[in-house]
């Protein structure tokens, strides 16, 4: 017997046929209140370990449609440990071929990162003195916009910020987000760091989103990243909320970390006004290999997607566009890639752990630029 799983935190899939384990025919869903239709995560489930034909048969008309070339699957059979399968895209289908060894196999877009182990991480965090974990914002499906605050809070310092996962379908940076907070939860080492700032960090702007397995937007359909200018405590409290922290605390230095569809290579854009954000990108590409300064949105091929009708990239404001206005402070948009990394094509899988490795490294970064120390 074959089934097809996605009961689980960020589950989504939608199954044509399944009768066949080397012709199983899948749909990538919708987000459940908009036309974004990019994230899938399932398992398949078999009374024995069999060779699995796979086609996500509307892989073609997903939001990002480009982002199939050179894409690979990450695959898992305890759902903890991933690695990584070619996959391949003729114009319509996406296509997974896998010798699997056990009667469970999950296939996911990016490595998943569960509620779950946000709690876990979050209850061993709160039990570090310099670390505060404040509730700011309850969303409409009753899970909790969680903030970390670190350091002594004094009213002279610097305030630095950090926000991940605005857009649910983006794993990628809630595992860069993890790595951040556990080299920052070494205090004594980033002592200097702490002694000329205080650090807000928030994990996941998107629960709802991440929980019922949305690509783009929350649980009422809402892009978070185009709702900065006025946003509506009803329709988007995680964005109403975390600004009116920024705007109760200041804003200094600011980064938003997103995962992008088609760009195999990680990189930032620059929303500042000052030197600030550029030092930094210089000295994360020369902190981190997996990071480059050559390739981004100015430099590369326009991800921004009509598949799913009239595109609404460029609507709204977005928060570093916020941030830059409203506080005249450095304010960056991190891009992590779902593809493998083209600057590291033999060297390493741009996975879930190099994305934690990165966050350390982007927390190393900001300690020496606001120290002058290289730690």
């Amino acid at each position: 017997m074959i089934q097809i799983n996605r009961n689980f935190c960020g589950g989504a899939i939608e199954v044509i046929a399944a009768d066949k384990i080397d012709d199983i025919k899948l749909n990538i869903p919708k987000d459940n209140q908009s036309c974004t239709r990019q994230w899938f995560y399932f398992a398949v489930e078999t009374d024995q370990p069999e060779t699995h034909g796979i086609k996500l048969v509307n892989a073609g008309k997903v939001t990002f449609d480009k982002a199939w070339q050179g894409y690979c699957v990450f695959v898992s059979y305890d759902n903890d440990t991933w690695f990584t399968l070619p996959t391949t895209f003729d114009g319509k289908s996406l296509v997974i071929e896998h010798n699997s060894v056990a009667s469970v196999t999950y296939y996911a877009y990016f490595v998943p990162y569960s509620l779950e182990r946000q709690l876990a991480l979050e209850e061993r965090l709160s039990q570090n003195k310099h670390f505060e974990l404040s509730n700011i914002a309850t969303t409409l499906n009753g899970n909790q916009v969680t903030m970390f605050s670190i350091g002594d809070m004094q009213a002279h310092k610097k305030n630095v910020w950090l926000i991940a996962r605005q857009h649910p379908g983006e794993s990628m940076a809630q595992w860069i987000s993890e790595g951040i907070v556990n080299e920052l939860s070494d205090i004594e080492r980033h002592q200097g760091l702490f002694d000329n700032v205080n650090v807000f960090v928030v994990m996941n702007m998107n629960p709802d989103g991440s929980q019922i397995g949305n690509h783009r937007t929350n649980a009422q359909g809402k892009n978070l990243n185009r709702c900065w200018s006025e946003p509506s405590a009803l329709e988007c409290p995680e964005v109403f909320s975390v600004q009116r922290e920024m705007k109760e605390k200041g804003v200094d230095f600011f980064i938003d970390i997103h995962g992008d569809e088609t760009i195999p290579y990680n990189f930032i854009m620059n929303n500042s006004r000052d030197d600030v954000g550029a030092l930094f990108k210089r000295k994360l590409a020369d902190k981190d290999p997996r990071f480059q300064l050559k390739y981004d949105y100015a430099t590369y091929q326009n991800s921004c997607s009509s598949a799913c009708g009239v595109s609404s990239c460029g609507a709204g404001k977005t928060a570093t566009a916020f941030i830059s206005e409203t506080f005249e402070a450095t304010s960056l948009l991190l891009e992590a890639s779902f593809k493998p990394l083209k600057n590291r094509p033999d060297t390493e899988c741009w996975n879930h752990t190099s994305c934690t490795e990165l966050g350390h490294n982007i927390a190393r970064v900001l300690s020496n630029l606001f120290t002058g120390l290289d730690k």
